[in-house]
């Protein structure tokens, strides 16, 4: 026998159903990565396997930057299932600068572009994984960066910061990251390798997570409950 009494159905409101989220890596390729290369490359490879288990149909854009090329497109919004984590990392040939600024303006332009298509708000996680400050941008300075992002997380975008070399907690809050998003890592091979993982099982937490919950953490998603 089959019943229509609403109390018994699952809680599949909007907010409270799973969404695939969609990832924004902004990677760091300046020349001061190239003695962490191998690190970088294993660790996104086993960032990327671990967002698959977590969501398959979860979306991933994949950035890297320079100061030859601030906006380097590599994986461009596509289903991690459909993702070969080994021809993903073949690109990253870290040389040159570090326009900071200048690559988060391109990266938060692209995503602009994919939510006047379809997406929500709750569903954009913008990840930036850097070694050092800036010092190459020349479209972009601190001030702008600092409105980009404060104007997309009062909607709803997550963002985290992780920063080697520096106060990340610092360089996070002047582009108007949270603290509680925000983390260094030491650019030791141990270093990168810890970062990366820590980094991924954060990134687990927010892609199994509804939107509700994904709207709560947004300013604190390297901080436990």
């Amino acid at each position: 026998m089959t019943t229509n009494d609403p109390t018994n159905a699952p809680d599949t409101t909007p907010d409270t159903a799973h969404h695939p989220s969609h990832v924004w890596f902004l990677l760091d390729r300046s020349g001061s990565m190239a003695s962490l290369f191998q690190d970088v490359i294993l660790g996104l490879q086993e960032f990327i396997r671990e967002q698959r288990l977590a969501d398959p149909s979860a979306r991933l854009t994949l950035v890297q930057f320079d100061s030859e090329d601030p906006h380097e497109v590599i994986i461009d919004g596509s289903p991690l299932a459909e993702i070969d984590e080994a021809h993903a990392v073949q690109q990253f040939d870290p040389r040159a600068a570090t326009p900071l600024y200048d690559a988060i303006a391109a990266l938060i332009g692209r995503a602009d572009k994919h939510l006047a298509n379809a997406g929500e708000d709750s569903d954009q996680l913008v990840v930036i994984f850097t070694d050092g400050l800036e010092n190459a941008s020349t479209d972009c300075n601190r001030t702008k960066a600092f409105g980009l992002i404060k104007e997309r997380r009062e909607r709803g975008w997550t963002f985290a910061f992780l920063g080697a070399n520096q106060d990340a907690f610092a360089a996070g809050e002047a582009i108007s990251i949270a603290r509680g998003s925000a983390r260094p890592w030491a650019a030791t091979s141990a270093g990168t390798r810890g970062a990366m993982s820590g980094l991924s099982a954060k990134t687990s937490e927010h892609l199994r997570a509804s939107r509700v919950e994904r709207r709560d953490k947004r300013d604190k998603f390297f901080e436990d409950e």
